[in-house]
């Protein structure tokens, strides 16, 4: 792969995660001041924006080039796209309820570590093989997970990292989905597909928990900022995997999480014990070399 499209892809993944980041963060910062502000109000707002972007991204599209060439939303594969969008729905509910319990930078490792998750059920579920290092590191990862959650005691004392649990394995599968049955469906239609279905489940969710919007402008600039530069940042970092090196991205999306950590002690004042760094060291070092790895073994392979 040409140096140029490396740094590209690079660029294009650490834009996203740095405007994925920062929206949650921008959210998280906003209903410190707002109880009005709750879990399911942040992924309210983030799938709604969601939806508007990729409608608009699909428009741009189609002005750009003829119907018949232009990106189809519904795509070729769809049980598997509804899967997909399933999938992200639980995701970025967990998600969410995750960063609210324990704090931003712990619910975005609890998220990558969906990858070590999935090499280690892939034996079974998938009849793959898993050589010694790759297995040693993923456990290695999970322990890091454990520790950064605060062990069996904070897993059962707090809700925080039972959330991010449940997005770590529906992220796994759908990485599983995407990697396997997806590859060929463009980022605007897995955007359509995670953004309509997740709007869908909201709708039902506010009907049965109404939610109570805010009233002051300053909070609606804050949600809608937030939504858009998680929205844009989801696309950004989708775009960088489909021509970027897994091997490099994957170390650049762990970084991304160390980034979250401080920006959350930081800004958003969480306190973190020793423990809890130590986990995301070590998570972070043990899960970048697993991927970067992983990809360097499938690239000699393919």
């Amino acid at each position: 792969m040409e140096a140029h499209v490396i740094a590209q892809s690079v660029s294009k993944n650490l834009i996203g995660n740095v405007l994925m980041n920062g929206g949650v963060i921008i959210f998280a910062a906003a209903s410190l001041n707002n109880t009005l502000l709750t879990p399911l109000t942040g992924s309210t707002a983030r799938v709604v924006t969601n939806l508007a972007v990729a409608m608009f991204l699909w428009y741009l599209n189609r002005r750009r080039r003829s119907v018949q060439s232009s990106i189809s939303l519904w795509g070729r594969n769809r049980p598997y796209l509804w899967i997909w969008g399933c999938l992200g729905t639980v995701t970025i509910v967990c998600f969410f309820q995750a960063a609210s319990a324990s704090g931003v930078g712990v619910a975005n490792f609890m998220l990558a570590a969906s990858g070590s998750l999935l090499a280690l059920v892939s034996p079974f579920a998938l009849g793959q093989r898993l050589n010694k290092t790759s297995a040693i590191l993923a456990i290695v990862c999970l322990g890091g997970a454990a520790m950064l959650a605060g062990g069996l005691s904070g897993i059962l004392q707090n809700t925080g990292p039972l959330w991010g649990i449940g997005s770590c394995v529906a992220a796994a599968l759908a990485y599983y989905i995407v990697g396997q049955k997806l590859k060929d469906e463009s980022v605007v239609c897995l955007m359509f597909y995670w953004s309509l279905v997740n709007c869908m489940v909201h709708l039902g969710l506010n009907l049965s928990h109404p939610i109570t919007w805010p009233n002051e402008l300053s909070t609606w600039r804050s949600i809608i900022l937030s939504g858009l530069l998680a929205s844009f940042g989801q696309y950004w970092v989708n775009s960088s995997f489909q021509d970027g090196d897994p091997s490099i991205l994957g170390v650049v999306s762990y970084l991304s999480c160390v980034v979250a950590l401080v920006f959350d002690a930081m800004i958003l004042s969480h306190s973190f014990t020793h423990t809890q760094y130590l986990g995301a060291a070590i998570l972070s070092i043990a899960g970048g070399l697993a991927t970067y790895l992983n990809a360097r073994k499938m690239e000699h392979f393919g």
